[in-house]
């Protein structure tokens, strides 16, 4: 499970899709969770990925709709890019998961 604020635009992002594109292409499930369009800037994804996108726009509504990713998807590990991202995935998974590994 890899989150990250966008899919373009940037050098975080960029590493971010390309991450999960190699997961993917490696067979491995693997989910793109994003908060933040740049329009026209996308960076290619695989089809094997599944991405999901954030509909909520504060803090709070970002962490629950994480945490229900989370839920719903029961990653082994999340991987976060970006320091907003990081504060994100820590209120998302020690609030209210227990289960996966944050990298």
């Amino acid at each position: 499970f890899i989150l990250v604020s966008s899919i373009g635009g940037g050098g975080a992002e960029k590493v971010a899709v390309n991450l999960a594109n190699q997961f993917a292409f490696k067979k491995q499930k693997t989910y793109l969770f994003y908060y933040h369009e740049k329009i026209g800037q996308e960076y290619k994804i695989s089809k094997q990925v599944d991405v999901i996108k954030c509909s909520g726009k504060n803090f709070i509504s970002r962490v629950l709709s994480l945490r229900n990713s989370l839920k719903n998807t029961s990653p082994e590990y999340l991987i976060s890019f970006g320091d907003a991202e990081n504060v994100l995935a820590e209120f998302s998974m020690s609030l209210f998961l227990k289960s996966s590994s944050m990298i």
